[in-house]
């Protein structure tokens, strides 16, 4: 008997408009939630528990749908640090010590900076815990290395990656800087803002949270003071493209759509490359804080609500879109697919109205397993040598994408 299991979403059309947002935490309900990070698909939330007052609650998911509690440590409610080269999360306490998340357990990260930020090469930096921070190298493994000469910058629990393993650091106080890997020893300060020179010391009057690179090499950040910026040329020269709104974060899709979040109201979003930016609040508790947003390999979006200090789990949670949002649409037909059998414990049979053109195979973190061209109704797909556990298959026909889970027994 055929088991078939029907598209989860659409990377490419077929998406709706609807802003319904659906609570998904539990476990986070009546925390203030501090911040996420991320590794590929593997999330960390963090946040103050409002109850006990003095402990902090984590949640970590592979699939941003369920979450899992893990432990604590001292007073670790604040701000994980997400560094992708490295596949760790490292938390600092802000206080007395440093942890690095590895298989679900914290474990000893022996240098204690305040923060971290990882080049996309995968060095790590720390900053000494004061403010503002001496910036150090530091091993994988937690070892502090060399000075990185004598300047200081109070790293943030966010960063961006630029082009040529250029580094973004920012924070309130320090503004916003970034250092070239082949000159560890120098932090340099964009040249323009708007048009107008800028020092070390103007930019220091920013407060820059949050930045993302989108695919054609745009930088796009968030700025409490000045909105949201952007950068075309690596980051050198800086413009506002939407003013009169505090930043506070941001993040993007697999097709550079932005999602940012604006003061503690609103939730927005931009698919012309920060243009324009429309309101997707929809259902989102009106009382509640906007703490982040993020869009997981599948491009599902996520937002992160605080109440903000009071216990309320009406208010603060983890919030799913339940839909697609913003996704290029189309009035295509979507054809019909059967997959099966689903689970299986190797190969997957797939069958079409109408020729498939595309097969791809992905994994929880958006990785290419498995890639094929194919023209025939008809295709058998092997899954004989990957590991047990939750795949996307991308099935293309006609120019329209479905995407299908898959688990493999």
């Amino acid at each position: 008997m055929k088991k078939n299991l029907l598209a989860l979403g659409l990377i490419i059309s077929g998406t709706c408009n609807s802003q319904t947002w659906n609570k998904i935490s539990g476990i986070m309900d009546s925390t203030q939630i501090k911040s996420v990070a991320e590794i590929n698909n593997q999330v960390v939330v963090a946040g103050q528990n409002w109850i006990s007052n003095g402990k902090a609650d984590f949640a970590v998911s592979t699939d941003g749908n369920s979450w899992t509690q893990i432990p604590t440590y001292s007073f670790a409610g604040w701000f994980p640090t997400g560094l992708p080269q490295n596949n760790l999360i490292v938390n600092p306490n802000g206080f007395t010590n440093t942890r690095k998340l590895v298989a679900g357990t914290w474990q000893a990260f022996n240098f204690q900076p305040y923060n971290y930020a990882e080049f996309s090469n995968g060095t790590i930096i720390g900053g000494s815990a004061g403010y503002p921070d001496t910036l150090y190298n530091i091993s994988n493994t937690g070892v502090k290395g060399a000075k990185l000469g004598n300047q200081k910058f109070k790293l943030s629990s966010k960063y961006c990656n630029g082009a040529n393993n250029r580094l973004f650091i920012f924070s309130y106080g320090s503004g916003l800087g970034y250092i070239d890997f082949n000159n560890l020893s120098v932090i340099n300060y964009p040249a323009t803002f708007n048009g107008q020179a800028m020092t070390k010391t103007s930019w220091e009057l920013h407060s820059v949270t949050d930045m993302v690179r989108t695919s054609n090499g745009n930088l796009f950040a968030t700025d409490q003071l000045y909105g949201i910026i952007k950068s075309t040329d690596n980051g050198v020269n800086w413009t506002t493209v939407l003013s009169g709104v505090a930043g506070i974060s941001i993040t993007k899709n697999s097709t550079d759509e932005l999602f940012v979040v604006i003061g503690s109201a609103q939730i927005r979003k931009s698919s012309d490359g920060g243009v324009t930016f429309t309101n997707i609040n929809g259902n989102l508790p009106a009382n509640g804080f906007k703490a982040d947003v993020f869009v997981n390999a599948i491009n599902e979006v996520f937002a992160f609500i605080n109440n903000n200090g009071a216990i309320n789990p009406s208010n603060s949670g983890i919030y799913k879109l339940s839909n697609l949002i913003g996704l290029k649409e189309t009035n295509k037909t979507i054809p019909y697919v059967s997959l099966f059998p689903n689970p299986t414990n190797g190969r997957v049979n797939i069958q079409a109205e109408t020729a498939l053109s595309h097969i791809k195979v992905m994994d929880l973190t958006g990785k290419i397993i498995v890639e094929d061209e194919c023209s025939e109704k008809n295709y058998s797909l092997s899954l004989d040598k990957v590991e047990r556990g939750l795949y996307f298959v991308s099935i293309t026909i006609n120019e329209v994408t479905q995407v299908i889970k898959v688990i493999k027994d």
